[in-house]
């Protein structure tokens, strides 16, 4: 084994160690930030609040509560959330009702949300 391929084994075996025993069954998720945009039948919104709901696999509702972002005046919004299921809604002017959920993993960050109206039925 070389130097540099020992150095790297170490800091992995001393990383790892450091967290053993650190973990708790009962803490939660681990956090992450994510952004995205929102569109409502391909056009970005400009403006309005999104939010992502933490939820366990059978929806109940996770601790920590919702995470609520601003969508800018370009449909962009960043947030952090927890990782796993989150139940998201858009909301404000021109945005109809909604309500999906997503699954937030590390690797992906990006997250848009593209909605659709649905054309009223008249009688």
């Amino acid at each position: 084994m070389n130097q540099i391929t020992r150095n790297k084994f170490v800091l992995i075996v001393v990383a790892l160690s450091a967290n053993w025993g650190c973990s708790n069954s009962s803490t939660t998720s681990p956090e992450m930030t994510i952004k995205g945009s929102v569109t409502v039948n391909g056009k970005r919104i400009t403006g309005g609040r999104i939010s992502f709901e933490p939820v366990n696999d059978d929806d109940s509702t996770k601790e920590p509560k919702a995470r609520v972002a601003e969508i800018d005046k370009n449909g962009s919004y960043t947030l952090q959330t927890l990782v796993g299921k989150n139940r998201v809604v858009a909301e404000g002017k021109g945005i109809p009702d909604n309500k999906s959920t997503i699954l937030v993993y590390p690797g992906r960050e990006n997250f848009p949300i593209p909605l659709v109206t649905t054309p009223s039925k008249t009688r």
